[in-house]
């Protein structure tokens, strides 16, 4: 499999403009017209590998079948494509302040953050 940027924006971008509703059966089918099944399964299972979809499949007789008016993006999903961090950055933002009883030591590691 060959991972495809523009295939895996194109794919974000649809299903974050989508949201809340489901992106249509016709988009994934253009996606197989123009992409092998296999190139956009691919791309599919690594976006949903890195948490910035929920991918939905069946397994079909010879191989996965996408369930895709099921597939809905992630929050990080969002993030990624806003790229500003988003309220992830913020939330997960935690300050560290040395211990004043801390040796000097110690200290002088927080000093070189």
């Amino acid at each position: 499999m060959q991972l495809d940027r523009a295939l895996q924006h194109k794919i974000l971008t649809e299903l974050t403009d989508c949201f809340p509703n489901p992106s249509s059966q016709d988009f994934f089918d253009q996606l197989i017209a123009q992409h092998s099944q296999d190139h956009v399964l691919g791309n599919l299972l690594y976006l949903d590998g890195h948490g910035l979809i929920k991918l939905k499949t069946d397994q079909g007789l010879n191989h996965k079948e996408v369930l895709w008016t099921l597939t809905e993006p992630t929050v990080q999903a969002f993030d990624f494509l806003a790229n500003d961090g988003g309220l992830s950055a913020i939330l997960n933002n935690g300050s560290v302040k040395p211990d004043n009883h801390a040796g000097t030591d110690q200290a002088n590691k927080f000093n070189q953050i």
